[in-house]
C-alpha cells in the first residue's frame, strides 16, 4: 500500500517557470532591513510564488474534479482532467505571471511532456520541490502534487481502476 501512494503522490508533478531576472548573490549585494541579500530575497519570492501558484492551481482543479465526481462519477472527471484542466492551467498562468504545466514520468498525454529543463528531475521522481536557475535567468520550480486517496480512482495501479474507468 505504501508503494502504490508513493507512485501516486508523484504521478503528477508541476513545472512551473517564474520571472525575474536574477543576479548572482556576491558580498557586495545590497541588504534589506532584515540583513538578506536582496538577490537571496528575489529567490526566495520567486521560490513562495511558484507555491503559491501550484496551490492555487491544485485548488482549483480539484474542486472542479470533485464538482464532476459528485455530477457524474469518474468518466465525467476524466473529462476535466483531459479538457479543462490546461485551461485552468492557464488561467492561473496568466493571472500570477508564470508558466505553469502539468507533466509526469507516466505520460497519459503527450502535450504534458516536461520541458527540456525538467526532464531530469522527472526522470528521478522526487516527491520534494526542486528548483533550477534557468540560463534566461527565470526560475524553473518542479512541484510535485500530492494526490489525495480519491485522486487513486483514476491514477492508482490499473488493477484498483474500474473498467469503465480504464476504458477511457
Amino acid at each position: 500500500m505504501i508503494t502504490r501512494i508513493f507512485a501516486a503522490t508523484v504521478f503528477v508533478m508541476l513545472a512551473i517557470v517564474a520571472g525575474c531576472q536574477q543576479s548572482p548573490t556576491s558580498p557586495d549585494d545590497p541588504k534589506d532591513s532584515q540583513g538578506t541579500n536582496t538577490s537571496e530575497k528575489a529567490v526566495q519570492d520567486r521560490k513562495q510564488i511558484a507555491i503559491e501558484v501550484r496551490d492555487e492551481l491544485f485548488k482549483r482543479l480539484s474542486g472542479r474534479l470533485m464538482e464532476a465526481m459528485s455530477n457524474g462519477g469518474p468518466a465525467v472527471a476524466i473529462e476535466v482532467c483531459s479538457l479543462e484542466a490546461a485551461k485552468i492551467a492557464k488561467a492561473v498562468s496568466e493571472e500570477h505571471g508564470v508558466k505553469i504545466g502539468r507533466t509526469s514520468f507516466k505520460l497519459r498525454n503527450s502535450k504534458n511532456s516536461p520541458p527540456p529543463w525538467a526532464k531530469p528531475i522527472v526522470k528521478k521522481r522526487s516527491d520534494e520541490p526542486t528548483y533550477v536557475d534557468l540560463d534566461d535567468g527565470r526560475l524553473g520550480a518542479m512541484l510535485p502534487i500530492h494526490l489525495k486517496s480519491q485522486c487513486l480512482t483514476c491514477h492508482g495501479n490499473k488493477e484498483d481502476i474500474a473498467d469503465d474507468v480504464r476504458r477511457l
